[in-house]
């Protein structure tokens, strides 16, 4: 009979250390993405927003602010993000190409249609604005940039996501898809139709599908590799953005994506 050796009590206090450790690195990103997102905050309202204690919070802020990812500007006793979370996001700067090269285009679509045009890139199962241009009428669409938007319930996302890998287009179909309006597709087997239409026409709307009154279409963006690096979209109330005006701005955004491809090495 095989002996059965006993558990090691070292192993499973380095299995119990390695869970805290864990945790405390979600604690500290999900302050991050806090102050982040607040333009800036007090000790109490990062606490309280997150639903942690003071103490707790006030360490994560203090281990932070000595990699100067976060800084505390002592007359206001608010926090913000610092210099050492710029360069940490530097690695981002890939992207720069596509940004730099974007802007031509964005301000060529905002011109032609008259509503805020944007760019997002795949990020697992959402898509994030990483470019936007919003439009000047009074009712207008747009979102924060960086912001993530669900990949089955946007243009931009089921665009990105239908140029996607097998691999990642069942992800996205195994993952928990909300109903955000009565227009959501959550339906495995119809999304899966929906991308594959999406390849054959070369865009995606959203039809009221993340929130009621808007609707947005969107086109993807190629690399050198024939890759999809990012999606181009317009956005804006559905008021305006009616049936007719929907299929006059397909051939436009189509159009400025293999633009903005070609410009990026796209064959």
């Amino acid at each position: 009979m095989a002996r059965v050796s006993p558990p090691n009590p070292a192993d499973e206090a380095h299995t119990a250390e390695e869970r805290d450790t864990i945790a405390a690195l979600d604690r500290a990103i999900m302050i991050l993405e806090a102050v982040s997102q607040a333009g800036g905050g007090s000790l109490q309202e990062i606490a309280k927003g997150l639903e942690q204690p003071d103490g707790i919070a006030m360490r994560v802020l203090k281990t932070l602010e000595a990699r100067e990812i976060v800084e505390r500007d002592p007359s206001l006793d608010i926090w913000h993000v610092g210099a050492g979370a710029f360069r940490i996001g530097s690695a981002f700067l890939p992207h720069a190409n596509l940004l730099e090269r974007s802007g031509p285009t964005l301000e060529q679509v905002l011109e032609t249609t008259g509503e805020t045009a944007s760019l997002s890139i795949k990020s697992g199962n959402t898509s994030i604005c990483i470019a936007q241009l919003e439009t000047c009428a009074p009712l207008r669409a747009c979102v924060p940039t960086g912001s993530r938007l669900p990949i089955h319930a946007s243009a931009t996302g089921k665009v990105l996501l239908a140029y996607s890998d097998d691999q990642s287009i069942q992800s996205a179909l195994n993952d928990d898809m909300e109903k955000l309006t009565s227009r959501t597709v959550i339906d495995h087997t119809e999304l899966s139709s929906v991308c594959a239409r999406i390849r054959t026409q070369g865009f995606a709307e959203d039809d009221e599908e993340r929130v009621e009154g808007v609707r947005s279409v969107a086109a993807p963006v190629f690399g050198t590799q024939g890759k999809p690096l990012a999606a181009l979209a317009i956005s804006g109330p559905s008021t305006r953005l009616t049936d007719e005006r929907i299929i006059a701005h397909r051939a436009t955004i189509v159009a400025a994506a293999t633009q903005l491809s070609a410009r990026l090495g796209a064959s």
